[in-house]
C-alpha cells in the first residue's frame, strides 16, 4: 500500500520490482524471457522495462512466475 496509485485492476498493490517474471516471448513462443525489474539489482537491473532471453533451465531465486487463471464463478 506504499503507492495507491498502482493498484492493479485485480487491487493488488506494491507488486511491480519485487521480482523478475517468467514470460514466453511474443516474438519467438518457444523461448523463455524475464521481464520487469528486481530491486535486489542496480538501476538496469531494476528497469520495469527489462527484457531478456534465458534458457528453460535457468533457476535463480530472483525469478517469480505469476499464475494468469479464470476466476471460478461464485456459486
Amino acid at each position: 500500500g506504499s503507492y495507491p496509485q498502482s493498484e492493479s485492476p485485480f487491487g493488488l498493490y506494491d507488486t511491480v520490482g519485487n521480482a523478475y517474471e517468467v514470460t514466453v516471448s511474443p516474438y519467438n513462443p518457444s523461448q523463455m524471457v524475464l521481464r520487469g525489474g528486481a530491486y535486489y539489482f542496480d538501476v538496469f537491473g531494476s528497469n520495469i522495462a527489462n527484457r531478456f532471453e534465458i534458457p528453460a533451465v535457468l533457476r535463480i531465486t530472483t525469478a517469480g512466475l505469476r499464475v494468469c487463471a479464470t476466476w471460478p464463478p461464485v456459486r
